[in-house]
């Protein structure tokens, strides 16, 4: 009995955890704009043409960036991808054309990153630190290396669109807390800047401390049942940052974004509607007890899921891009949610998440 809470205590602790690199709400100021106007119209006569720096997307949820990007109209050709680790992205540029630069933006020799910068008309930003438990901050220094690149080497319009965290101000969450103090840095330093604020990403539940709960019978998250979540597709946030570097959109603006809003009972019902098998929301009182006692930084997560007033207008989402903002279901339907035979790593494998593209490119 022990073994087995403490089991679920772990795959709890790790959920929320994962749940703060992925985060959440608020739909922004649309000033002067008509709220029915859509701004993703597949018109390429007015759209950015040159190079697109992407930064931090060459992981399991940042191949979804990607991919949301390729989505939005963004060529392969077009597409710069910063990483470490050239070698592990290859296949990236074997197959479909993208370029691979090896760039640490830990590293004070910028010339690299001058070279990938040239002549970019857009730079999206989806991550500046790994996806790891432990809250890592530094994120700041690097935003300013990369922006004093992008000033002197990047196209004099480049549009820089960042992955961020939807929060009120006052928030008490570190994580976010250094989120939000990037795009500080973007914002005065330069008006061709758009923050993407995301709710809690949906490809977390596939992660292997949530899936196999899940699959079980079981949403655990440390909110009560009626409390409201949004969630967001990372998918989406390639897609949207996508076409507002192509469609010039949104610059100045900080928007927020989901794809859906749900209770956490209701996201438990529809796992439970998807799997054909019930499943049930835990709001782990006791878990969030025992990491108000010995994990603070993992507590500020669950108070801010439990207390945050900030909110996503999604029907406004969608109005804004038309098919480009995707709810739960769908993901579900999308990711082969049932393939019991899939996993968070073959999930996001490159095959999967990429095939159509590869398909289109294997035919040219």
């Amino acid at each position: 009995m022990k073994k087995s809470h403490s089991s679920t205590l772990s795959r709890t602790f790790v959920l929320v955890l994962l749940c703060v690199t992925s985060q959440v709400a608020a739909f922004c100021s649309k000033l002067n704009e008509k709220p029915s106007t859509a701004l993703f119209s597949g018109d390429s006569s007015s759209q950015s043409h040159g190079p697109i720096l992407v930064v931090g997307a060459t992981g399991g949820t940042g191949l979804r960036a990607l991919k949301g990007l390729l989505d939005a109209g963004c060529r392969a050709s077009q597409i710069r991808l910063l990483t470490r680790n050239p070698a592990n992205c290859q296949h990236l540029q074997d197959s479909l054309g993208i370029s691979i630069v090896q760039v640490d933006l830990d590293d004070e020799d910028t010339a690299n990153l001058s070279t990938a910068l040239q002549d970019c008309v857009g730079c999206y930003v989806h991550a500046l630190s790994g996806d790891t438990r432990q809250v890592t901050l530094g994120g700041v220094e690097k935003a300013q290396r990369l922006l004093e690149v992008i000033q002197s080497h990047a196209d004099p319009a480049c549009h820089v669109v960042m992955n961020s965290a939807a929060a009120e101000e006052n928030h008490g969450v570190t994580r976010i807390g250094e989120m939000h103090a990037i795009e500080q840095v973007f914002r005065d330093e330069t008006t061709r800047f758009t923050s993407l604020r995301a709710n809690l990403f949906m490809e977390e539940l596939w992660k292997k401390y949530t899936r196999p709960s899940i699959l079980k019978g079981t949403f655990p998250f440390s909110v009560p049942s009626d409390r409201k979540i949004y969630l967001t597709s990372v998918r989406d946030m390639g897609r949207i940052a996508g076409t507002c570097i192509l469609q010039k959109a949104e610059i100045g603006k900080t928007v927020n974004v989901a794809g859906d809003v749900l209770t956490a009972a209701d996201i438990a019902a529809t796992f439970g509607n998807f799997q054909q098998q019930d499943c049930k929301h835990s709001p782990g009182r006791v878990f969030a007890l025992f990491c108000r006692l010995f994990f603070r930084d993992l507590y500020q997560i669950i108070r801010f899921y439990r207390k945050s007033t900030e909110t996503t207008d999604v029907s406004a989402l969608r109005a804004k891009f038309p098919g480009l903002v995707t709810d739960l279901g769908t993901f579900l339907d999308e990711t082969e949610w049932k393939n019991e035979e899939l996993s968070y790593e073959n999930f996001s494998q490159v095959e999967r998440v990429l095939r159509t593209d590869l398909e289109k490119a294997r035919e040219h």
